[in-house]
């Protein structure tokens, strides 16, 4: 699709009446987007990180940062966890097991 635009661009030897073709883009068919066989497909995963790092505070105590690290548990994922109540924030780089409301 071409479009002639009638508008003066300056330039040597050009007068008001330059004109000129700017071809732009043909909109093509765009393939759809295959739908998702699961409504959450990395749940699985997060559980199981959830369960390791629950495990990992019960079985030591006290767990820092870089034994989650070498679980493959991120830092975000710690934070995330504090939030949601399943891990304690007991000092910098340290975490343990919440602890029950009585």
């Amino acid at each position: 699709m071409n479009i002639r635009l009638n508008i003066w661009l300056a330039g040597s030897g050009d007068d008001q009446t330059y004109t000129s073709t700017i071809a732009l883009p043909q909109c093509g068919w765009k393939e759809p987007r295959r739908p998702r066989t699961t409504k959450n497909p990395d749940a699985a995963l997060r559980t199981l990180l959830r369960d390791k790092a629950i495990a990992l505070v019960r079985e030591k105590g006290v767990a820092r940062t870089r034994d989650f690290a070498a679980l493959g548990i991120t830092r975000f994922y710690l934070c995330k966890l504090c939030a949601e109540g399943h891990l304690a924030r007991a000092g910098y780089g340290l975490y343990a097991a919440p602890k029950e409301a009585a």
